[in-house]
């Protein structure tokens, strides 16, 4: 009898009891609203790779030309936004913050949907932080896990929304992410991977790309194409449910398989 299921009325609890929390942590973040947000780092300041071209090479040197390149710890080439195709833009809003240009930095009831599903052990398709917060996070605080830096870490993007244009949010957190092979931004990382310029990816790499952002040491092709597989079919499933793309282009896109991706894990 689904009236009496014990299980049934203790997630309801629980669940009330997580909208109650999330009403608190919102009144922390209000406390920690004098938390100064600082200077944040130029974009093209970040470490980039050099390439080393020939004297017969008049136009552009890239990683398409080179015959040498050089990095200074992290593999990365910073691109503007006009060069993200919307595509990859689409699959990493669907997968990683699917309200990211509607919310002000923090989504309460995307912390709640998450809450929601891990109540009821339907896993994790979209983490409870923003991707603000996780710009907010990467650029300007530590790992530490705790209440204090979560509050902090909230506030902070609140603020940085307030600096910040959405496409300059996005921007950043796609050219210094850290994606595998040693790649940081997705320029670096679409060369590693499939070896051409991002301008020129696909729906079906596109979506591999953004169920790659949370943990790319597990998602390689190469050493776990399983998992690729099934990380880049949830995003697939998101856009379609966002409206973004059609049923049809996500079964075509599905049924790609790994064999354009190049080199191995490092």
């Amino acid at each position: 009898n689904r009236r009496w299921n014990p299980i049934r009325r203790f997630r309801r609890v629980l669940f009330l009891l997580t909208l109650l929390g999330i009403g608190t942590a919102l009144g922390g973040v209000w406390v920690l609203s004098q938390e100064e947000l600082g200077e944040l780092q130029e974009l093209e300041s970040f470490a980039q790779t050099s390439y080393l071209c020939t004297a017969d090479v008049t136009t552009q040197c890239n990683a398409a030309n080179a015959t040498a390149q050089f990095t200074a710890g992290e593999d990365r080439v910073i691109v503007a936004f006009d060069q993200i195709p919307q595509v990859l833009i689409d699959a990493v809003v669907a997968t990683e913050d699917g309200d990211f240009f509607s919310h002000d930095g923090v989504d309460p009831w995307g912390i709640a949907r998450a809450a929601y599903r891990d109540i009821r052990n339907e896993g994790v398709q979209q983490g409870g932080s923003t991707i603000t917060q996780q710009l907010v996070k990467i650029e300007l605080l530590s790992s530490e896990r705790s209440i204090t830096r979560k509050l902090k870490e909230a506030s902070l993007a609140i603020k940085l929304e307030r600096e910040l244009s959405k496409e300059q949010i996005l921007t950043r957190y796609l050219n210094i992410i850290y994606f595998g092979r040693g790649a940081y931004g997705i320029e670096a990382a679409s060369r590693a991977y499939f070896d051409k310029d991002v301008d020129q990816l696909t729906l079906a790499e596109s979506a591999f790309f953004a169920g790659l952002i949370r943990a790319p040491s597990t998602a390689d092709p190469r050493s776990n194409p399983e998992e690729a597989a099934r990380r880049r079919s949830t995003t697939l499933d998101l856009m379609v449910r966002a409206e973004m793309i059609t049923q049809a282009e996500a079964d075509a896109a599905r049924a790609e398989d790994f064999s354009s991706v190049v080199g191995s894990p490092v």
